[in-house]
């Protein structure tokens, strides 16, 4: 709701008797105290145009703080008392929110206004306005000459940005000329000040005033003038820049509205100078072609469009750049239709002729998403160059790669010479989504044939040409295999591509098969490994070297488990075997997990060479030990396996180091308490150093050290894992025959002092009495 008060000569009124003064008002304007009220007054007068025969209604508004101050004063020839000169204003005081530009200027021709108390008179309270109700009884239209003088006039002195503008008109000149001035440019008038008539002192407070005094401009630039000018008359004129374009483009331009007019004449200028066939300021619409909504619309204009794609082909236009003309048609590229995109495109292959285009600006053209510009000029120069020579060998990267797209407009040498260009460069065509399969694969093939190891996201990327290059062309995968296929992911796409085909065709050929040992011989096997081989294996011709193959590969996992205490057997490791077929690793299918006497073990072994013989035997060993938890006896057995060929020392590391994997990886503490009171049957002093052992004093210090903390790492794993193991060793060694140095080597890590916690005497108390040798 908003307040209203009438103001008038009156015999009586809310002031006195017989003056001008307040007659009537809301409850908001009738405490004389307020501000409101006193704002108010102060628009109540009215100064008769000097000589002139005409008495204009003084119709505009005036703000204050969030309030706005509507009015409307009138001269009036005679009041009720026969006094002429008199005048009658009517205020209505309301929120800014409520009474918009817009909403002011509909109510210019609204029933409700006061004339005078002639019309009514009515006198102390009024009640409040709905601004709604009231626009729904306005009366009249617009002049049919809302474009016309005034309107331009206006509109020049808007753009030319000055602080005030006076203009020649009747009201309802002014007031159309506002609208449509409030229509095109929404938002330029609202932090302004109206009125369409001012003669008195209260003209200084008005930034649009019709005829009047003069108020206080401030001078502008001829050039920015003589700008708005020619800007108002194209915004008003020329029928090819319609309203509704101009109103998208300056509601399109952001920032502090000195910086939005400059910026929204300039271009204006320069649309209307393209329109009537001059050199278009590429600068002067850069700021709009920043602004999606302008840029949409500036692209429908073929002189623009020219001029802008021309700038870029020559490297910029005055002050700026071909990156700038870029960055600002990156900012707006989603707005402009793909068929003015296509007019740009053939603009800059007119631009640019027969020429070859330099590096630079195929750069530029390549950040434009959505222009093809370079498939154009490559296809272009492909169909004029003639049948000899190679036109190809000059071009930049990315024109080839652009010509690449259309490969059968190019010669099988200059395709050659396309894709050896650009393969080095992955990330120049890797996620280029125009590019064909064949495409992908050759310059792919070409790319790793170097010896350049793609990065694993750009063969995600790649995937399906990645898979039909392991297909198509492994041998330009072979001098990238040992470093690409370390990746899981990578090397499954190989295993999995080389098995289906196989599969699919019945045979393996050698050069798969290559590939195949790459990927597996950087790993140990897993699961779907097992399975691929399984498959190959049956109904697949396979090349002579297979056997040899899965030997290795078996031979492979045997030394990782055996290097690594803390790696996993294969449980699958017949399965792996069985795949060898007829070689001699398959003699080793007897006695794979299962229970055997040492000659037995060493007979299997007969066939393999040395090398592979001492895996097996220790393989087979530490299997046994991690996979069925033996008791001493069968690790007395399994002791014999290695020491009859290796020894006892070896034998022993082995013992310890399975009984550490089966302890840590299988949670078998009890194959930990055997290993190490079976060890100490083999080795009654086998730990001890000094005492004058002739049996240590013979061996190497290294391999007593390796044992000594072998057998420590060990116990300390018993003890982490379960403490009743840990003291059952230490009750076997000090209830029977007590050892210093196994005693020292069991308890270090908990105290000389140690106690036993079912009693007995420390091991202190023990060391006291000397270290007897068992027998």
């Amino acid at each position: 709701m908003i307040d209203q008060l009438r103001y008038a000569w009156a015999k009586r009124g809310l002031v006195g008797v017989g003056r001008l003064q307040p007659v009537a008002a809301s409850p908001g304007l009738l405490n004389s105290q307020t501000k409101k009220h006193t704002l108010a007054l102060r628009l109540c007068e009215y100064t008769k145009p000097a000589g002139a025969s005409t008495t204009p209604v003084s119709y505009g508004w005036l703000d204050s703080g969030a309030s706005r101050f509507l009015f409307r004063r009138e001269f009036l020839a005679d009041d009720q008392a026969g006094h002429p000169g008199n005048f009658a204003a009517h205020v209505l005081v309301g929120p800014i929110a409520e009474l918009s530009v817009a909403r002011c200027l509909a109510l210019y021709r609204g029933r409700f206004w006061w004339h005078g108390p002639k019309s009514d008179n009515a006198l102390g309270e009024l009640p409040e306005l709905d601004v709604n109700q009231l626009l729904t009884e306005i009366a009249g239209t617009d002049p049919h000459d809302a474009k016309g003088a005034v309107t331009r006039d206006l509109l020049t002195q808007l753009l030319a940005q000055g602080s005030a503008a006076r203009l020649n008109g009747s009201p309802d000149e002014l007031v159309a000329a506002m609208r449509v001035v409030d229509r095109m440019l929404p938002g330029l008038l609202d932090a302004r000040s109206f009125s369409t008539y001012e003669a008195g002192q209260l003209a200084r407070f008005f930034t649009i005033h019709g005829p009047g005094p003069a108020g206080s401009t401030r001078s502008q630039p001829s050039a920015a003038c003589a700008e708005a000018k020619t800007a108002a008359t194209t915004l008003l004129s020329n029928s090819q820049l319609r309203s509704t374009m101009a109103t998208t483009m300056w509601m399109g331009l952001s920032g502090p509205e000195d910086t939005r007019v400059k910026a929204f004449r300039r271009t204006v200028c320069a649309v209307s100078a393209g329109l009537q066939g001059s050199t278009t300021d590429v600068a002067a619409v850069l700021p709009a072609l920043r602004t999606p909504e302008c840029a949409g619309q500036l692209f429908e204009f073929t002189q623009i469009r020219d001029a802008v794609a021309g700038a870029l082909v020559r490297g910029g236009s005055g002050d700026v750049s071909r990156d700038q003309i870029v960055t600002s048609l990156l900012a707006s590229q989603d707005a402009i239709h793909h068929d003015m995109w296509d007019a740009f495109d053939r603009a800059v292959l007119d631009a640019l002729g027969d020429a070859v285009p330099e590096r630079e600006l195929c750069t530029a053209l390549d950040r434009l998403p959505h222009s093809d510009s370079l498939f154009l000029i490559a296809t272009t120069l492909l169909g004029h160059a003639n049948d000899e020579g190679s036109p190809t060998r000059n071009w930049p990267a990315l024109l080839l790669l652009a010509a690449l797209n259309k490969p059968a407009e190019l010669p099988n040498r200059d395709y050659a010479h396309a894709i050896e260009t650009v393969a080095p460069d992955l990330r120049l065509w890797v996620r280029r989504p125009e590019l064909a399969r064949r495409q992908q694969v050759d310059l792919l093939a070409s790319h790793t044939r170097t010896g350049r190891v793609p990065p694993v996201g750009d063969i995600r990327t790649l995937e399906p040409a990645f898979r039909q290059l392991v297909l198509s062309d492994p041998a330009a995968l072979a001098p990238v295999a040992p470093r690409l296929f370390t990746d899981p992911y990578v090397g499954d796409i190989v295993r999995d591509q080389i098995v289906r085909s196989a599969a699919t065709s019945g045979t393996l050929p050698a050069a798969h098969l290559e590939l195949l040992q790459s990927v597996l011989g950087n790993r140990n096997p897993s699961a779907e490994d097992l399975d691929a081989i399984a498959v190959l294996s049956t109904g697949v011709r396979l090349p002579e070297v297979w056997g040899q193959f899965v030997t290795d590969l078996a031979s492979q996992h045997g030394s990782h488990v055996l290097q690594d205490p803390d790696a996993p057997h294969m449980t699958d490791l017949r399965r792996l075997i069985r795949g060898a077929g007829d070689v001699p690793i398959g003699a080793l299918m007897p006695v794979i997990d299962v229970p055997r006497s040492a000659e037995t073990i060493e007979r299997s072994l007969q066939s393999l060479p040395s090398g592979q013989a001492r895996i097996w035997r220790q393989l087979y060993v530490d299997r046994e030990i991690c996979l069925k938890s033996p008791s001493s006896r069968r690790l007395a057995v399994l002791m014999e396996v290695i020491s009859r060929i290796e020894g006892k020392d070896a034998a022993a590391e082995r013992i310890l180091i399975a009984a550490h994997r089966a302890t840590k990886v299988y949670r078998q503490s009890l194959v930990c308490y055997y290993a190490l009171t079976t060890l100490a049957e083999y080795f009654p002093n086998g730990f001890a150093h000094g005492r004058g052992i002739r049996e240590i004093a013979r061996r190497p210090s290294i391999q007593r050290y390796r044992l000594r903390d072998l057998a420590t790492r060990d116990f300390a794993l018993l003890t982490d894992s379960n403490r009743q193991y840990a003291d059952s060793v230490v009750h076997y060694f000090s209830d029977q025959s007590p050892n210093d140095a196994w005693l020292e080597l069991l308890t270090g890590r908990t105290g000389r002092s140690l106690r036993p916690p079912w009693g007995g005497k420390s091991t202190r108390e023990i060391e006291r009495r000397g270290s007897p040798r068992r027998h």
